[in-house]
Formats: C-alpha cells, sequence, structure tokens
C-alpha cells in the first residue's frame, strides 16, 4: 500500500531493482518540491531509496540515488559486518555525503558488490526530465539534439523494455500505410507507470543506436500532440481503447473531449 502511493501501480514483472529506482526518482521528486535552490546552483535534492530481498541462503540490498542529472544504483550481498544495513544507511546519510557537490557512492565500501551502475544524463535530457523542455532527440550516432528538421509521419510510442518483434513489425506496417518515415518515441513518464531514471532512459535508448528516436516527457496522447503536430499516433488496439475510454479521465466526459479535441487541432 505505501509503496504503491510512492510509485504508482507496479506494471508486471516489475523486480526489485526497478523499485528501488523507481522509488529513488520519487523521493527527489518529493525533495524538489521542499528544496530552494539558490539563483547561481543547480537544485541540491537529493533522492535515496534502499530496498532488500532475501530468500534462505542470502539477502540482497538495492540502493540507488537520483539527482537532477545522474542516477546511481548498486546491488550487494552483505557478507560481514561492516557491510550491514545500518552501517550502509549511516554512510548514505553523512553530512559529507549530502553536502558534496557530487553525491556518488564508493564501491570499495561494499565487499560484496554485485552489480553497479551510473548515468550522467545530458543536459538536454535533464531540460526535458525537468519540464524545461517538451522533448528531445536521441541521435542514431549516440548525441543529443534539438531535431527541427526531423518531423516523422508516424509515431509509436512505449516503454520498450524490451524492444521486441511486435514493435518492428508495427513500425513497418506503419511505414508502409503512411508512405514515409516512422520513428518510436520513449516518453519517460507514463499514464500508468512511474517515471523512468537515467539508467533506464540510457538502457532503452541503447536499442535504437542506429535510428533517431524522441524521447518526451508527454505521457498522454493529448501531450504527444503538442509535442508532434501533424503526426498518425501508431497504437495497439489495447491503446486505442484506453484512449477512449473515460476512466483514463477520471470518468470525467469533459476532460476525455478535451483531450481529443486538442488531438484533433494539433492534425494528429
Amino acid at each position: 500500500q505505501q509503496r504503491s502511493e510512492w510509485i504508482g501501480q507496479l506494471p508486471p514483472g516489475f523486480g526489485v531493482r526497478q523499485i528501488a529506482l523507481s522509488l529513488s526518482v520519487s523521493a527527489y521528486e518529493r525533495a524538489l518540491r521542499q528544496s530552494i535552490p539558490t539563483q547561481h546552483e543547480q537544485n541540491p535534492a537529493v533522492g535515496i531509496a534502499i530496498c532488500a530481498e532475501s530468500n534462505r541462503s542470502e539477502c540482497l540490498y538495492f540502493i540507488a540515488l537520483h539527482t537532477a542529472n545522474q542516477t546511481e544504483f548498486i546491488e550487494f550481498s552483505p557478507k560481514n559486518q561492516a557491510d550491514k544495513f545500518g552501517m550502509v544507511l549511516e554512510h548514505l546519510l553523512s553530512n559529507e555525503l549530502l553536502a558534496s557537490s557530487t553525491v556518488g557512492i564508493e564501491r570499495e565500501q561494499f565487499s560484496s558488490l554485485v552489480n553497479y551502475a551510473t548515468e550522467n544524463a545530458h543536459e538536454l535530457l535533464v531540460d526535458v526530465w525537468h519540464r524545461r523542455r517538451s522533448h528531445v532527440w536521441s541521435a542514431e550516432n549516440g548525441t543529443w539534439k534539438i531535431g527541427a528538421n526531423l518531423q516523422p509521419l508516424g509515431i509509436p510510442s512505449g516503454a520498450f523494455h524490451p524492444l521486441h518483434a511486435g514493435h518492428v513489425a508495427m513500425r513497418d506496417a506503419a511505414e508502409q500505410w503512411l508512405g514515409g518515415s516512422v520513428h518510436y518515441e520513449l516518453p519517460i513518464v507514463n499514464a500508468a507507470k512511474p517515471a523512468l531514471e537515467y539508467i533506464s532512459i540510457a538502457e532503452r535508448r541503447r536499442q535504437f543506436d542506429d535510428q533517431n528516436i524522441p524521447v518526451s516527457n508527454a505521457a498522454t496522447c493529448a501531450e504527444k500532440a503538442d509535442c508532434f503536430p501533424n503526426t498518425t499516433f501508431v497504437v495497439g488496439l489495447d491503446t486505442a481503447l484506453r484512449i477512449v475510454d473515460p476512466r483514463l479521465y477520471g470518468n470525467d466526459f469533459a476532460k476525455m473531449e478535451q483531450a481529443l479535441s486538442r488531438i484533433q487541432q494539433a492534425e494528429c
């Protein structure tokens, strides 16, 4: 119950790793609402999440940190007293850590490291994450760009976790039907799922290294219409039904009509 209040409804197959990452994002967003950055400093908010998973043979700890431009993750199994949960928590919440200009996990502190990942986000992606920009293009050469000259005829949007044959077939069929370029879109937020942090964004982005895709903060088709006017949204049957389902709009028919009108006005 409490976990769902923090990160919403969990999709099927959501593991402890992703729960920790999502909780760090939720903690960061809460800290962001309570912090007041100075005129010359980046917002100092930090989101920290610690989760545990145990079985008969071992206990695994999952620690995630999220800041304005970085996500860091560590998974370890305590083998000695120095790795106990209380020591880890004390280390993460120390004044030295939170006062430092760069929040980071010292891997040397953990004698039984299982998994470690870190991702520093490009400034354009940071702007999208914090809604200072609606979207940015992830280019096929691994760079980021504004993409003023990229106007796809169609966009299939999804979590792409992972990209599978059905996504590819739908895109190919859309290109044949529309007679032009169709680009996948990776939304940072989704109407029914927790927000993505920078590690997950990077992992999913790598599936599209050979093509240009927009990464956006548009959770709904109405918001996507503002980002990509004159575009056909390529969706599956379940998504098509949800778009005209009043429950998606809190059973508010006026709100649903406004959203559909917004899509129509953008000629999508």
